[in-house]
């Protein structure tokens, strides 16, 4: 079907289909996309090894990637920068990762997902890099590219916890803050390399300053009020309400054998991803006195089994364990952590819906208003398998991610 779309994409009468057709021709014209960007790459790197060849001069071939992008950018009239970063990704795909190259000729994957792959595994030994490819490739389709970004970086702290760490300490190592101008003459200003698990909670902290202040009747849009309170922290001018006495949450979730130092296992910063052992343990520790702890019984899968809070304090039980189940919105590709989505009734509370494990679900509060009034339906499906049907009536089904690998 989908090659039948693809060969008569071109000439389809966009007025005459239904939305299940529309879609699919979409989807049909994507992976005519990828196959013809995957041949593209294979062009590039023809024309890097025309330059690589015997009887090139010396000075020639030892430049000869710049000398190919001289080239290639001359021809297409595109910049340097765009065409260095095409020719590497070239490289990379037809070269150290050829499954990648494969898949894209098959339209099986898009370049925006080999770019993540490429970028996620650009300092991974290359047998550890394609065994990955190899294992993830088959579900990267059904994963937007920050899923797909944070299962790599989940196999490759689990593969090679080592490397991992020290990686991060180089990263760390190489902290810096950035100011640029904008065309528009606004500013940015960037922390790069930042340890995770204190940008995450820098990150919290801003974001509940500038709930406090919307709370207390502030008029500027939630963007606005976080990128404020940025500045005036920075600067050491804020006033804004409470919670200024407060500290910035971090939510973890991390094995019990990592945290016994049993395991290099790593953590997870929910909504940032993967962290390595060592610094999941220093965020337990430094957390051990205040923070709230709760246990996860995980099955052999690494589903949820059963879930508890570990101190005698009040808690929404069923809700703490809906959100540490699906620990996202589970819209299809949403990332938001569940911590800041509204916890949903699957059967309304007002037609007699029970607050119960089985009959909740967290959606963020823009997916809830496409659940609630925007046209899109949700069904349970067991298991934490959900299947969403959208108002051109297509079908895409949620499926959950393990606690922990398998």
């Amino acid at each position: 079907m989908l090659e039948q779309l693809y060969e008569t994409a071109p000439m389809v009468d966009r007025a005459c289909l239904d939305g299940d057709e529309l879609l699919g021709v979409m989807r049909a014209r994507l992976a005519q996309v990828a196959r013809v960007q995957a041949e593209l790459m294979a062009d590039m790197v023809a024309v890097l090894e025309r330059y690589r060849v015997e009887g090139t001069p010396a000075a020639l071939a030892e430049g000869a990637f710049e000398a190919a992008a001289w080239e290639i950018a001359a021809a297409l009239r595109w910049t340097r920068r765009a065409t260095e970063g095409w020719l590497a990704l070239a490289e990379e795909v037809t070269g150290r990762l050829p499954a990648l190259h494969i898949a894209l000729l098959a339209g099986e994957i898009d370049v925006p997902r080999a770019r993540v792959f490429v970028s996620e595994l650009s300092a991974v030994d290359d047998p550890v890099a394609r065994g990955i490819v190899d294992r993830l490739l088959p579900v990267a389709a059904g994963l937007t590219t920050g899923q797909l970004g944070a299962r790599i970086r989940k196999l490759v702290t689990t593969v090679d916890p080592e490397q991992a760490q020290a990686r991060y300490e180089i990263g760390v190592a190489g902290r810096r803050v950035e100011c640029q101008m904008a065309s528009d003459g606004t500013a940015t200003v960037s922390g790069w390399g930042l340890p995770a698990d204190r940008a995450a909670s820098a990150s919290e902290r801003v974001d509940a300053l500038a709930k406090a202040a919307k709370c207390a009747g502030d008029p500027r849009s939630m963007d606005q009020l976080r990128a404020d309170t940025f500045l005036s922290l920075l600067n050491g001018d804020y006033d804004g309400p409470a919670p200024v006495y407060r500290r910035g949450v971090v939510e973890l979730t991390v094995p019990l054998a990592t945290l016994l130092g049993l395991s290099d296992g790593p953590g997870e910063l929910a909504g940032w991803g993967p962290v390595v052992a060592d610094v999941a343990r220093q965020v337990a520790d430094a957390q051990r006195e205040t923070a709230t702890w709760r246990f996860s019984v995980l099955d052999a899968e690494g589903r949820l089994v059963q879930h508890g809070i570990t101190r005698r304090r009040p808690v929404a039980a069923d809700e703490a364990t809906v959100r540490v189940r699906d620990r996202r919105c589970v819209f299809p590709g949403c990332r938001v952590p569940a911590s800041r989505c509204d916890i949903d009734h699957r059967r309304r509370y007002a037609d007699g819906g029970l607050s119960t494990v089985e009959n909740l679900e967290p959606l963020c509060r823009r997916h809830h208003r496409a659940k609630d009034g925007g046209g899109w339906s949700l069904f349970h499906l067991g298991d934490s398998h959900y299947l969403w049907t959208s108002p051109l009536g297509q079908s895409y089904l949620v499926s959950p991610e393990p606690l922990q690998p398998p």
